[in-house]
């Protein structure tokens, strides 16, 4: 009967394990950037080469998301009305105002 619990036991903590990644996982918080997707490919590789060297610094993860010039303002249109804004995102000096306007834009020029 020993043994049978001492397996039992060993089996329900093998399931935590893979349930939940170990008892003490940790989580990397996220910051989402959207970006419009630029014509030089190498600008591109770059913004997400920079947002990879961002998250290793500081230990987060980062979702660096290139959208479609067409796309970018519908998505954006989108996201305010759902409220699932990105956490940054860079903008034309086009969009600064329209956005604006809606109040969801943040100044972070003291940061």
């Amino acid at each position: 009967m020993k043994r049978f619990v001492s397996i039992l036991v060993v089996l329900v903590i093998c399931l935590l394990f893979s349930a939940f990644n170990g008892p003490c996982a940790e989580t990397k918080p996220e910051i989402t950037i959207w970006m419009k997707k630029q014509f030089v490919p190498a600008a591109n590789d770059l913004m997400e080469q920079r947002g990879k060297e961002f998250g290793d610094k500081y230990n987060v993860k980062v979702n660096v998301e290139l959208i479609a010039y067409e796309n970018f303002y519908p998505k954006w249109t989108a996201a305010i009305e759902s409220g699932q804004v990105p956490d940054v995102s860079f903008f034309g000096y086009q969009e600064v105002g329209q956005f604006y306007d809606k109040g969801v834009l943040m100044d972070v020029s003291s940061l």
